[in-house]
């Protein structure tokens, strides 16, 4: 039997983009780790986001709420915004997320609201992004709860959704729009192999999981696995990302047009990497106990 299901909407720390982006257009001579790094970068992370709607779930059921409270977030982005990116086949076997249903979508009532998210005088942590925002998570309720044991602390979570903003604005609108621009004919590519492999007739990789949702359906739970189709299909539009060259493509343009950034904040790009890891880590046990 479905749960009814509070939502909440993803990706919240996705700030306006700054147009503040370098000009460079040279390949700068940074840390080879971090070309790596940034070609397997994809936002968010699906299973970290199930082990914090787990761990939080819990704790609002401890708390005495009946319903989940669900924390939505869409399906990968690249390190320029490009949706719908699949970084490696463990990913693609998690499935879509355009084929979770909920039967019943609602906002927060006030008591879930403070639960979830602590009271409006609970004590905060901030981060301050180098184009000078700042950001701040309170340090109670489930929330917080979650994010503390799957990243480590509050103040990890913050760093790790947040990089997403620290890429974009590296960069700026038209330099992202370039680099994707300069893969247009790998984007052809793409799109024949999964017409050729699925029999999708998709134009673009975030349009490939809104026909697969088609023709599957809206059929399954958060926690509750892809179908073999879905998997299938998943699996495809994996390979053909890789096979195509387009997600890399796109990757490689844009680091060479923010590499002067890149050279400037090795050091926060390899903390990320560090926090990924161990929240990977975290997910993965609390996903298996």
């Amino acid at each position: 039997m479905r749960s009814h299901l509070a939502i909440l909407a993803g990706a919240a720390l996705v700030l306006p983009l700054a147009a503040c982006g370098t000009q460079n257009t040279a390949p700068s001579d940074f840390d080879p780790q971090v070309q790596q790094i940034l070609n397997e970068y994809s936002s968010p992370n699906i299973d970290i986001t199930l082990a914090i709607n787990s761990v939080a779930g819990q704790c609002m059921r401890d708390a005495g709420f009946r319903e989940d409270v669900v924390l939505l977030q869409p399906h990968g982005y690249s390190i320029s915004g490009l949706v719908g990116v699949i970084t490696n086949e463990e990913e693609a076997r998690a499935g879509y997320q355009s084929t979770i249903a909920y039967e019943v979508e609602r906002p927060l009532t006030e008591a879930e609201q403070e639960a979830y998210y602590g009271s409006d005088t609970s004590e905060t942590v901030s981060v301050e992004l180098s184009t000078g925002a700042v950001v701040s998570r309170p340090l109670e309720g489930c929330a917080a709860q979650a994010y503390a044991e799957v990243y480590g602390s509050v103040e990890n979570s913050l760093f790790y959704e947040t990089f997403i903003n620290e890429l974009l604005s590296a960069g700026g609108p038209g330099e992202i729009k370039q680099a994707i621009n300069s893969a247009d004919h790998l984007l052809a590519e793409y799109t024949k192999c999964i017409q050729e492999s699925s029999g999708l007739n998709t134009h673009s990789l975030e349009e490939t999981s809104e026909l697969a949702a088609q023709k599957l359906g809206a059929y399954r739970q958060p926690a509750e696995s892809p179908s073999a189709e879905e998997v299938d299909y998943a699996l495809a539009d994996y390979r053909c990302q890789q096979e195509s060259g387009y997600v890399k493509a796109i990757n490689d343009a844009y680091i060479e047009k923010i590499s002067d950034w890149l050279t400037g904040h090795e050091d926060l790009i390899l903390k990320i990497r560090d926090i990924e890891q161990a929240a990977q880590e975290s997910s993965r046990q609390i996903l298996n106990s």
